[in-house]
């Protein structure tokens, strides 16, 4: 993916941002940005569209952290035009470059933008759930990286519980399977991986 972009539309995406008090979108979610006509970003409960000149069409997904962190930098740009690419794990934002294993090709998707701004660690675990998301689906999306981490939480508890009673015969997949059946989760195999996902 490769755009060119004026710095006066940039602005006006900062500004949408700050409206939305970046404090409230999840530290850990992320932000697809996808160039053709024009580019789209997505992220936690916003979408915005804006002009720009396609050079290599193509999405890429990054940290809602580090797409924040390039507005303290945009101010200090002199051009009027900014030069965004991205490959796998490397993404340029005009001389800025930054190499880490969580920018990756994604494609667009709306789940992210359908979860609200003041959604509950818990509203995030269910998400997925209560809307039908498949595993696969879920894992190229922009919020994977949020309901991963508010899961640990119920990884922590079922490994605790697990431990204390293997005594009695007890595994780790019967307390996840009481687990999914107590939250009324149907789709067990979507909630296993997540439950027992691994990076």
């Amino acid at each position: 993916m490769k755009i060119i972009i004026k710095k006066s539309e940039m602005l006006k995406h900062k500004k949408t941002i700050k409206v939305l008090k970046a404090s409230k979108i999840h530290p850990k979610s992320a932000v697809t940005l996808t160039a053709s006509e024009k580019l789209t970003i997505v992220g936690q409960g916003f979408k915005n569209e804006m002009d720009c000149q396609s050079l290599r069409w193509g999405s890429v997904t990054i940290p809602f952290a580090t797409w924040k962190g390039y507005f303290r930098v945009l101010h200090t740009i002199p051009d009027e035009e900014i030069t965004i690419e991205a490959e796998d794990d490397i993404i340029r934002f005009h001389t800025y470059q930054l190499k880490s294993p969580a920018i990756r090709v994604s494609h667009l998707d709306k789940i992210s933008l359908a979860i609200p701004l003041n959604a509950t660690p818990w509203q995030i675990i269910m998400f997925p759930f209560e809307n039908n998301i498949s595993y696969e689906k879920l894992r190229n999306s922009a919020i994977w990286n949020a309901v991963n981490v508010h899961m640990e939480s119920v990884r922590r508890h079922v490994r605790k519980a697990a431990v204390e009673l293997q005594p009695y015969g007890v595994k780790v997949e019967d307390l996840a399977e009481l687990v999914a059946q107590r939250l009324g989760i149907s789709d067990r195999e979507t909630f296993f991986k997540i439950l027992f996902f691994k990076d």
